[in-house]
């Protein structure tokens, strides 16, 4: 589980920093058996889980680069994912309209 946040200064001002807490759930462990296709899909279905997570929060996925191995006895999934992701949010500013005379709009 995770949350984080932006930090702002004001309503219109962010600053690019981010706050936030990762929270790890512990795994319940479960013995299966599997064939090798059922053990592949069951491990690409979490990784799909996983991927579609990070592209719903705005991160890109530059390099995915996880495997399926067989040991003999268990199908292990491994390796490295390679992100990015946004260190800012954007958000429209629009400036007011500064009525006054022309010695005010020269000094501008």
């Amino acid at each position: 589980m995770t949350d984080s946040r932006v930090l702002k200064l004001t309503d219109s001002f962010y600053l690019p920093l981010r706050t936030g807490r990762k929270q790890y759930l512990e795994y319940d462990i479960k013995e299966s058996r599997y064939t090798q296709e059922e053990a592949e899909d069951v491990l690409n279905q979490k990784l799909k889980i996983y991927l579609l997570d990070l592209i719903e929060n705005k991160v890109q996925i530059l390099h995915n680069g996880v495997t399926i191995n067989d040991s003999g006895t268990d199908f292990v999934m491994a390796g490295t994912i390679t992100a990015d992701m946004p260190a800012v949010g954007y958000a429209a500013v629009t400036m007011p309209e500064i009525e006054g005379n022309e010695e005010t709009k020269a000094v501008q």
